[in-house]
């Protein structure tokens, strides 16, 4: 099963100070050889596209879809920012 996403209630985020920064983690995406379940991988085919990571990420993005396109441009990146949490507060953390 997979984790419920908190923007799946498809509810506008509201605007203010809780806009938080994504911070990228390059000691842990270095030196990768062999990628774990909730990683997503990037490519194109059937082995990216049969990752069990790249599938969790479509249904979070699916999930997230409409009210993606019904908000403003700052709330879209809230979303994009809270899928990008949703895959690296995993444990272990997607990268």
């Amino acid at each position: 099963a997979l984790p419920q996403h908190p923007l799946q209630q498809q509810q506008p985020i509201p605007p203010g100070p809780q806009l938080s920064f994504v911070p990228s983690l390059p000691h842990l995406l270095s030196g990768i050889s062999t990628p774990h379940p909730h990683d997503v991988l990037c490519g194109r085919g059937g082995g990216t596209n049969n990752h069990i990571g790249n599938s969790h990420w479509r249904t979070l993005v699916g999930a997230n879809k409409r009210l993606y396109i019904s908000l403003p441009k700052r709330q879209k990146m809230l979303v994009a920012q809270s899928i990008v949490r949703a895959v690296r507060s995993q444990n272990p953390p997607g990268r």
